[in-house]
């Protein structure tokens, strides 16, 4: 990539701009006008989710994760349990894109409040650079000729997609880099 140029565009994702796959789940896409050509990495800079107290959401448990699932990018790997909790009956290996941790505790007085209003919870990235070695760049497997549309689907600990009233919002900020030839003066 030494003949090529790096481009930046930022990607501001928000779930009430989202075409929603049901009424049901937190599955989504997410269509930009114009798509990024040549796309080799995508960066995160911010990830919130806002849960609605009103559909049980504080169900969770304290430091429960919310998995993000993006384009099927996997930059996080894990092991989650079953079901039914228990570490005998083995977890399964799974992948995502990000992950959002419930800290319930650093919000409420008790791990266990079950507050009335919407709370938010969020993952930022400070780092400002770009290169393949910051854990929060993914590298394309393949460079993306035209990247249009982000699918995205929430989901809990058990990594079942977590039903749409349950979350009042998800936002994500993103930086996709895709590389230009250098243009050369005559």
């Amino acid at each position: 990539m030494a003949d090529d140029i790096l481009d930046k565009r930022l990607i501001y994702i928000n779930s009430s701009n989202a075409q929603f796959i049901n009424n049901t789940d937190y599955d989504f896409y997410f269509d930009i006008q114009e798509a990024i050509r040549n796309a080799v990495y995508i960066k995160i800079m911010k990830c919130e989710v806002v849960l609605n107290p009103s559909a049980g959401a504080y169900n969770a448990g304290d430091g429960d994760p919310i998995f993000v699932n993006l384009n099927n990018y996997n930059r996080l790997y894990t092991n989650v349990l079953a079901d039914t909790n228990d570490f005998n009956k083995g977890g399964k290996n799974v992948a995502c894109f990000e992950q959002i941790t419930l800290n319930l505790s650093d919000k409420f007085d008790t791990a266990s409040a079950i507050p009335s209003k919407f709370v938010s919870f969020k993952t930022e990235y400070t780092a400002t650079g770009c290169t393949i070695n910051d854990t929060n760049t993914y590298v394309l497997d393949n460079i993306e000729s035209k990247l249009k549309r982000f699918n995205i689907q929430l989901l809990d600990k058990s990594y079942n997609i977590i039903a749409k009233n349950k979350i009042n919002k998800f936002t994500i900020l993103l930086c996709v880099y895709s590389k230009n030839k250098k243009s050369s003066l005559v």
